[in-house]
Formats: structure tokens, sequence, C-alpha cells
């Protein structure tokens, strides 16, 4: 992996300059997958942690300044991105402690019901999962939902998107994100929706 420009970190802070985070995305991405996936989370997981870590990186770059002296630029990375997969993997305990103290205090179901029971869990979640990707589109401006629309649920590259929409890249990723955000808040409070 090349090492990181200074230059390129400094015009990421520029909303109006797709190409740097386009850049930075071609270049980190793979990486950051990698670093997830070694610190235990799936692949698919992988993909929503690098997204939170994205999210990070808007965040900090307004007040951060890069100084090779006090380390790699990819060493902060891989450590933002192994505690994003903590985190996440926090999460997902949590979820499953609450699910199977939930089913603890559940009445045993016959075995006839069990296999319908298990399908209509799936089917609910989907159902909820639908419902929720809906009243997010209704509830979003157009743009910011046909960023995350294209971006995330399509999986087009940002740049495209943003060719297409007229914005840049950054406004892309940061308009999917907060749409993100939005969407897990609205899961978090559907009952019974698998909560991360």
């Amino acid at each position: 992996m090349p090492q990181t420009r200074p230059s390129l970190l400094l015009r990421m802070r520029r909303p109006e300059d797709g190409l740097a985070w386009a850049e930075f995305d071609g270049q980190y991405r793979p990486f950051l997958l990698r670093v997830a996936t070694r610190s235990g989370v799936t692949l698919s997981d992988a993909v929503d942690v690098v997204q939170d870590v994205f999210v990070s990186i808007v965040r900090a770059l307004p007040g951060f300044t890069y100084d090779p002296r006090r380390g790699r630029f990819r060493a902060w990375l891989a450590r933002l991105t192994r505690n994003a997969a903590v985190d996440w993997r926090r999460g997902r305990t949590k979820l499953q402690r609450a699910a199977d103290r939930f089913a603890e205090r559940q009445p045993p179901a016959s075995p006839a019901l069990e296999d319908n029971a298990l399908e209509a869990e799936d089917l609910s979640s989907h159902a909820a999962l639908h419902a929720a990707i809906e009243s997010l589109r209704r509830s979003s401006r157009h743009d910011s939902w046909r960023c995350f629309e294209q971006h995330l649920l399509r999986g087009r590259p940002a740049r495209d998107v943003a060719s297409e929409l007229g914005v840049t890249a950054n406004s892309v990723y940061v308009n999917a994100s907060r749409m993100l955000v939005r969407l897990r808040r609205s899961l978090r409070s559907e009952p019974g929706v698998p909560r991360r």
C-alpha cells in the first residue's frame, strides 16, 4: 500500500473534492475490510464496520493533523477499525444475550410449530426492515435518499453516484452515512427486530 500523502488528507477536508474521497476509498477500503475481518467480524458485517470508520474519519478530519513522527496513518486507521469491530461485536453479544434471556422466558413450542415459527420470525424481521427502509425513503430529501440507495443499498461507487446527482463523492458518503444511522435508529425502536 502506498504511503499516505498529507495532501490527500487536506483535500478530503474540502466537501467539493469528491475525487479525494474516491481516491481514499479505493486506496484504503480493502485494507480496512481486512483489518475488520481479522478483528473477528464477518465480511458482511465488516462492510458496516468500515462504513462506521468512514463516518468517524469525516468527523475527525476537521481537527486532524497528520504528523508522521507520531506514527503511521495506517496504524491509526487500523486502530480505529479494530475499535469499531470490537464495538460491533459487543453490540452483537448484547443482542445475543438479550435474545437468549427472552427465549428462556418463552413457553416451549411444539416441534410441529418450531419450523413455521422460525420462518415467520425471519419474514417478520425482513418485513420490518423493508418497512423501515420505505419509511426512511418517504421521510428523506430526494438527494439524500438517492445517495443512500445507490451507494449503500446497491453498492455503487460514490464517484458514480456523485456524478449522476451532481454532487461530490464526499456528499454521497456523508448523506449515505447519515441515512444509515437513521435506519439503524428506526430498527432499534421496532419491536421484534434484531438489534445491533
